[in-house]
């Protein structure tokens, strides 16, 4: 885990239907050292974003950057997952 550097998800079902959940949560990155000061408060919408897993989408982000969840399903859902990896993250982004 700790050499992934981009992961993707590539949704495969074309009738997907939004009720059936299993929407990927994906959360905002807060700040330089990823919080929010004390007195400062946002909103659900505004921390994270919740993509609907439709057949066609595809989601890249920052492995060590996103924390992410999967919201629950009420339905078979198919997905590609997979990660970019690399012996020295540097390299990877700079090299």
């Amino acid at each position: 885990r700790a050499n992934r550097v981009v992961s993707f998800v590539l949704y495969l079902d074309e009738q997907w239907d939004p009720a059936n959940g299993g929407h990927l949560r994906i959360f905002r990155p807060l700040g330089d050292n990823g919080s929010l000061p004390a007195h400062h408060e946002r909103s659900e919408s505004e921390v994270a974003l919740d993509v609907v897993p439709e057949g066609g989408t595809l989601v890249l982000f920052a492995s060590q950057r996103i924390d992410h969840e999967v919201m629950v399903t009420h339905a078979e859902r198919t997905a590609a997952v997979g990660w970019l990896s690399s012996r020295d993250r540097r390299e990877f982004l700079f090299g």
